[in-house]
């Protein structure tokens, strides 16, 4: 196996890491030739490379353009869905973050090579806590783009979205990622909004309304609410999901944006004939 990559490719992780060399590293020539080993058949030099391109794209979108017209796509997304190790998924998923924050044109890009199902199929069966979390974390990114929810609804997302957010087994900081992508998914289109009903979305929201311990879950909570009440096709899951009741609950926090998501929610609902009597 060739090696000679794998020493300049390693002390470049510590390098770019410093912030003030990231830009001296990329005018010298150090990300086309990095680009190349993502998906190498070594896998030390892919993952030392993938590593370091992680951290060369942290806060510098000149970097991300680079690596996008380096060529990045296909090669890392083809790395993330037949990685053969938790360590490497764990740095694809870091510069799939890295380069897609505050970068609509790599979201793109990484939604055409096909990113969706694979972190999908990372959604339904994660291998570790850690996995779990980096794929939402990416997902959050390209789940600002409005223009993507409906891939990302194709591709069978909203399911173990849903699973994740309703189990009692999941980690409360997981819980919480998947209630603000369920709360981006849910702004903006009627089809993306039935998706998340035909998934019985309403049903672990309307529980996270009593997570006192956790106010931000509440607040995500309130706020999917309000999303899922701008259409008529949710008045009667609504308001089976005991969610009025539970909103009402809610007036008694301590926290004042609790109180005001609550206060939204219920007028919302309130444009629902039968919530009046509830």
């Amino acid at each position: 196996a060739d090696l000679s990559p794998l020493a300049p490719s390693g002390m470049l992780i510590n390098v770019a890491f410093d912030s003030r060399f990231r830009e001296p590293l990329a005018q010298a020539g150090a990300i086309p030739p990095l680009v190349a080993l993502v998906g190498a058949k070594h896998r030390v030099n892919a993952s030392f490379a993938t590593w370091a391109l992680s951290n060369l794209c942290l806060d510098h979108p000149q970097n991300r353009k680079r690596v996008r017209e380096a060529g990045i796509a296909v090669p890392l997304v083809s790395t993330l869905g037949t990685a053969q190790s938790q360590d490497m998924l764990e740095k694809t998923l870091w510069l799939i973050t890295n380069l897609t924050r505050d970068d609509k044109e790599n979201r793109l890009q990484l939604s055409r090579a096909g990113i969706f199902a694979v972190l999908v199929a990372l959604l339904q069966e994660p291998p570790s806590y850690n996995i779990a979390r980096n794929t939402c974390k990416a997902l959050l990114n390209f789940l600002h783009e409005q223009s993507l929810h409906r891939q990302f609804v194709s591709a069978g997302g909203v399911p173990p979205l849903v699973s994740m957010v309703e189990s009692a087994a999941t980690p409360r900081e997981l819980q919480l990622l998947a209630a603000m992508l369920l709360l981006d998914l849910t702004a903006f289109e009627a089809s993306v909004r039935q998706a998340c009903l035909n998934a019985d979305v309403q049903i672990p929201v309307a529980n996270f309304l009593l997570f006192f311990d956790c106010p931000e879950l509440q607040i995500n909570a309130a706020m999917i609410i309000s999303n899922l009440s701008l259409d008529d096709a949710a008045e009667v899951p609504l308001l089976k999901s005991g969610c009025v009741y539970d909103l009402a609950q809610l007036f008694d926090s301590t926290e004042d944006k609790v109180v005001k998501e609550a206060v939204t929610a219920l007028a919302g609902l309130s444009c629902f004939p039968a919530a009046c009597d509830e």
